[in-house]
């Protein structure tokens, strides 16, 4: 079994991260973390944080960051050093925050990347 980590942003769709990836993932007996962004965190239910906790059984991460922190990172470094650690990355367009413009996340391609 092995433990997928994943990092939800604010950029649409976290509500429906337990049922598009999540129980999924599960089903397919993996282990799975979960990190939030701090406005991602604000816009997850309670409720719904609560029961992907209930569900991973690891509680739901959301640290802000600290004062003085960059706030937008330097993507293309920090995404080429994590494919040199063998890190597998499934890209897509970005949705705006709260839009989902009628198209859905790839939670299909993400599974898929997991299953190999």
């Amino acid at each position: 079994m092995s433990t997928i980590g994943v990092v939800a942003s604010a950029a649409g769709g976290v509500e429906q991260l337990r049922e598009g990836l999540v129980v999924p993932l599960l089903h397919r007996g993996h282990q799975v973390a979960i990190t939030l962004t701090p406005t991602a965190a604000e816009w997850l239910a309670p409720a719904e944080r609560w029961e992907l906790e209930r569900l991973t059984q690891f509680p739901v991460r959301s640290h802000p960051r600290r004062p003085g922190e960059a706030r937008h990172p330097a993507w293309a470094g920090h995404l080429a050093t994590l494919r040199a650690a063998g890190v597998v990355l499934v890209e897509w367009e970005l949705l705006e925050p709260r839009a989902t413009d009628g198209r859905a996340l790839p939670w299909g391609r993400i599974l898929a990347a997991v299953s190999g």
